[in-house]
């Protein structure tokens, strides 16, 4: 029987060049070699196999295309474009690295401070770029020491930007928070959550507005999400102080600072000098080269004289006592003056106090009107000498 297709195979040599040629059903395989140039064609598979297959060359290998399913060992591999899905290495060395769009490099890590530090951690977590975002997140442990104290010097962690709870077993400490850094084109924002993110313990947060920190405390992330950020409660930490331009306004909620010797309150009413800023603080003892009180007539208006009867009747109505403050131990020296009382009712005070001589709100005696007086019973009582000095020199003279 007859092949329809017979293989047909084709040796020619005419002594420039030699050519196998193998052909059957329209496939065709041909090695031609000559003098500076071999071609090995095949019109379907060619299939190289061998222990070991080498490429010796000068100049590098054409490949238009390939799939290399092994492993390229021990080369370099150089290419204008590589694409694939999946790039597995311990580095990329790039002066450039374009992500595409929406890009993402996620990588995780660990570290571990040490205590000799300033503020040092413990612990690991991921770094993700992504859609803009550089976001690190981690589970950290703190060792802290700018609250000493206050749990200083141990590992922890923080309930809140100024309460911080040592760990019960420093050395294996297991309490700690989910800390969290986030980087925008339009802000930066670094927050400290429970260990199980379900609440923000603190927050701070920068963008081109200025710095606002606050204290989350028990506050649910989905609130401190939607919140404004200025309202805040947290503590910022200034060591090495604070350099402002002399017009620039410093401003604590109704306490404004600038350059120009200059502290208000915004709201005028008076500035308490206590030994704790929040209600119900003990007033603390002030010392200065002298005090100069607000005189100028051009800030004053309703100005009448004060008549020596209305002087006399204020300062006799004052009861002067010796006593020591509350918060005062018993080393402390007594101290001499009025007493405002507070605590028994109207009609039944056990101290006087002219209510012409107190504060606005009716907490303090106003020392400079109490000096007002006093030097307006002085001057009196310099005339009356006066008067009587010269009474008696005419007696003196008359006998």
């Amino acid at each position: 029987m007859t092949e329809s297709n017979p293989t047909q195979v084709i040796l020619t040599d005419d002594g420039v060049k030699i050519n196998l040629r193998v052909e059957k059903k329209g496939l065709i395989d041909e090695i031609n070699v000559q003098a500076g140039n071999t071609l090995i064609s095949s019109s379907g598979q060619l299939t190289l196999s061998g222990k070991n297959i080498y490429f010796d060359t000068d100049n590098p290998v054409i490949i238009p295309s390939a799939n290399i399913t092994g492993t390229l060992t021990g080369k370099e591999l150089t290419a204008s474009t590589i694409n694939g899905s999946t790039i597995n290495g311990t580095a990329i060395n790039t002066p450039n690295l374009n992500l595409g769009d929406n890009g993402q490099i996620v990588g995780n890590y660990s570290v571990n401070d040490d205590v000799g530090w300033f503020q040092p951690i413990n612990g690991s977590g991921t770094l993700q770029i992504s859609n803009g975002y550089i976001r690190s997140t981690a589970n950290i442990l703190y060792y802290n020491k700018i609250l000493n104290g206050i749990g200083g010097d141990k590992w922890g962690h923080w309930a809140s930007s100024t309460q911080f709870v040592p760990a019960p077993d420093q050395a294996h400490p297991d309490t700690g928070n989910i800390a969290e850094s986030t980087f925008t084109p339009a802000f930066l924002k670094l927050d400290i959550f429970e260990a199980d993110k379900s609440k923000v313990n603190s927050r701070v947060y920068i963008d081109g507005t200025g710095l606002y920190i606050n204290d989350g405390g028990t506050q649910a992330i989905s609130a401190m999400l939607s919140d404004y950020e200025l309202v805040s409660s947290g503590m910022a930490y200034l060591n090495s102080g604070i350099q402002m331009k002399q017009a620039a306004t410093f401003t604590f909620g109704n306490l404004a600072m600038n350059g120009y010797h200059s502290i208000s309150m915004l709201d005028g009413n008076a500035l308490n000098f206590t030994d704790n800023p929040h209600t119900g603080g003990n007033p603390i003892e002030i010392t200065a080269k002298t005090f100069t009180k607000a005189s100028r007539l051009s800030i004053k208006h309703d100005i009448k004289p004060l008549s020596t009867a209305e002087s006399s009747r204020l300062l006799n109505a004052i009861d002067i006592e010796k006593f020591r403050y509350t918060h005062d131990g018993a080393a402390y020296k007594y101290q001499y003056g009025g007493v405002i009382d507070d605590v028994n009712s109207l009609g039944s005070k056990q101290y006087s106090m002219p209510p012409e001589l107190l504060s606005e709100d009716g907490t303090g005696i106003n020392l400079d009107s109490l000096t007002g007086i006093l030097v307006k019973r002085v001057q009196d009582q310099d005339k009356t000498i006066a008067e009587l000095s010269m009474r008696l020199t005419r007696l003196e003279m008359e006998k």
